[in-house]
């Protein structure tokens, strides 16, 4: 696809608006107003009046900006957010060697603006732009690609959509977009990411009520920090994604096959190009009673340069919500492969593009490869505004021949540095303050005693985690 630029698309908007003025905000009917969602183009708002009533919520400002009739064709939804983190580090990777920085203090920032365009209720154009700022960090790989992207195409496709008959309705998109597929174990745009991922691909969704199917072909888009980004054909991504959803007398389930290609690639002294087939399941609901469910298996398969790959992942975590109450109580595990020798085939579990910062730990020192994980903990709900969360997570190395690698599949030490699996306990805590639909704060403390294995190679700080973020919406 090629590089687009900001003049290019104001552009292809304007040609869409005909003469006629916006409508007027007492024009529209009272409706009750969408829910936002993190990925803005999954929200629908042609069926949205301005003139709420109480009802449906108070009005605000910015609803002037949604579905605005330019034309008996065109109508025009605008929106955006903003958020802002500051982090605190002390005993980052461990104690790297030095001169690395392992403890340091900096600021996140994101701002997102998104324009759509909805054509005969058929058809869609969505822009959204994106700049991520950071200041200086010292810690190593300083401002990383995750933290700062100055300014961004996030997201630009084309998307038609059309009904074979009445059960059957399909939609077909084109261009850069964001994917996020079950629990975003192995796909997601990354939410606590600063700079976020996407793509650029096509995309065929079906549904008929009951199931929901996508099939895709994306090219990752990696961040140029200072320079507009563009695909990487080294590093593609296609696959089949099913969703069966829960009903009151079953689990949803989810089947999937994903195929990737990433060259070059090494992994535990294993160099070439990453070729896998990654197929799963899924389980999720209510379990009745009381309880929940989210269990989810894979296993990879395919060749890395001239050696076969073979490698699996287990996740399920249990909770349980005692008379429908503020407090839901849980239970995981979680397991993924790791290599038994270095270099030769491989068997470490690529979590392809993971959701960090969810399951194993707020940390994102232990990522989906390598590793056995226990979990258990709590989320309360103390009023409508106020909620908080609290976890104790264990780690080892599912094999001490391989790395251990963080949340973004970063090597912290190397296979056969240890001795011991055992890599430490994490502690968890959480705060949410979440003034309305739009606005929230929110705090985080994490705590990783190290254990032998990071002892074994040297790395033996304690690992120490703050963060405070505030972030709103329109």
């Amino acid at each position: 696809m090629l590089p687009l630029r900001p003049c290019a698309i104001g552009g292809a908007f304007l040609a869409l608006v005909p003469a006629p003025a916006l409508a007027q905000e007492g024009d529209a009917e009272a409706t009750t107003r969408p829910a936002y969602r993190f990925i803005r183009h999954e929200e629908d708002w042609s069926e949205f009046g301005r003139r709420l009533t109480q009802n449906h919520g108070e009005p605000h400002w910015a609803d002037g900006l949604k579905n605005v009739q330019t034309s008996p064709y065109v109508r025009l939804t605008f929106g955006g957010s903003a958020q802002a983190r500051f982090e605190s580090w002390s005993g980052f990777d461990f104690g790297p060697p030095p001169p690395a920085d392992d403890s340091d203090t900096f600021f996140l920032t994101r701002v997102r603006a998104h324009a759509e365009a909805r054509i005969q209720d058929s058809q869609r154009l969505f822009l959204e732009l994106k700049t991520a700022q950071a200041t200086d960090r010292s810690l190593p790989g300083g401002r990383r690609g995750v933290d700062l992207d100055t300014f961004a195409i996030q997201e630009l496709f084309y998307e038609v959509e059309f009904d074979l008959d009445e059960s059957n309705a399909f939609t077909f998109r084109a261009g850069r977009q964001m994917f996020a597929f079950g629990a975003q174990r192995l796909v997601s745009p990354l939410p606590w990411g600063n700079a976020l991922r996407t793509w650029d691909g096509l995309a065929l969704d079906w549904t008929n009520g009951t199931v929901d199917a996508t099939g895709f072909y994306a090219q990752f888009v990696p961040t140029d920090k200072t320079d507009f980004n563009e695909k990487d054909p080294q590093n593609a991504i296609w696959g089949l994604y099913t969703t069966l959803k829960p009903t009151d007398d079953r689990l949803g389930v989810d089947v999937y096959l994903l195929g990737t290609e990433r060259d070059p690639r090494t992994v535990n002294g294993s160099t070439g190009k990453d070729r896998r087939i990654t197929t799963g399941l899924r389980l999720f609901g209510d379990l009745g009673r009381g309880f929940d469910l989210n269990a989810e298996a894979a296993g990879q398969t395919g060749d890395f340069g001239d050696a076969d790959v073979e490698a699996s992942m287990f996740a399920a975590q249990l909770g349980y919500r005692p008379d429908g109450g503020p407090t839901r109580y849980f239970v995981g595990f979680d397991a993924a492969s790791g290599d038994d020798e270095a270099g030769g085939d491989v068997n470490t579990f690529d979590p392809l593009f993971p959701l960090g910062h969810a399951y194993l730990g707020m940390a994102d020192a232990v990522g989906r490869s390598n590793v056995i994980a226990g979990s258990l903990g709590l989320d309360h709900r103390f009023d409508a505004h106020w909620s908080g969360h609290a976890s104790l997570h264990g780690f080892r190395l599912a094999d001490d021949d391989d790395a251990l690698y963080d949340a973004g599949s970063r090597p912290i030490i190397a296979g056969g540095a240890a001795t011991s699996n055992s890599v430490g306990v994490e502690l968890d805590l959480r705060a949410r303050y979440t003034l309305d639909s739009r606005t929230s704060f929110e705090a985080g403390f994490a705590h990783l005693i190290a254990g032998d294995a990071l002892s074994d190679a040297g790395r033996d700080e304690d690992l120490t985690f703050f963060y405070f973020q505030a972030s709103t919406r329109f």
